[in-house]
């Protein structure tokens, strides 16, 4: 399978709003997302980023790209995700495992809240 799988890494939350705005952010990327995804979090929640490492792999997937979906790159972003990526990976070396930016490294992200403030103030 050549396809690339996209895990989005949340923080985890026991709140129905969370588990709401999850459900209403699934849906809005399903049709429009061009390759096959799951939603993980590293606390309070089920499935762990690495089960849904685990399960992309079964799947037969080799290349996933994991979105750790926080705002600043913090102890999660920097050591917690890291770390459950890299024991994958040694399990798994034919499986190539990207960790792409948390948001405020990511120019789209930066780009959304400029045009977010001009769309207010425009």
């Amino acid at each position: 399978m050549g396809e690339s799988y996209c895990i989005f890494v949340f923080h985890g939350s026991k709140t129905i709003e969370s588990e709401n705005a999850i459900e209403v952010f699934s849906q809005n990327i399903k049709d429009k997302l061009g390759c096959s995804f799951s939603i993980c979090f590293l606390k309070e929640k089920f499935p762990t980023l690495h089960e849904a490492l685990e399960q992309a792999f079964i799947k037969g997937f080799k290349s996933i790209k994991c979105f750790p979906l926080f705002v600043l790159p913090g102890s999660h972003v920097n050591k917690d995700i890291p770390s459950i990526i890299d024991e994958f990976k040694n399990k798994h070396r034919d499986c190539n495992v990207e960790q792409m930016p948390c948001l405020t490294e990511n120019k789209s992200f930066v780009n959304f809240v400029i045009e977010a403030i001009g769309d207010k103030h425009g």
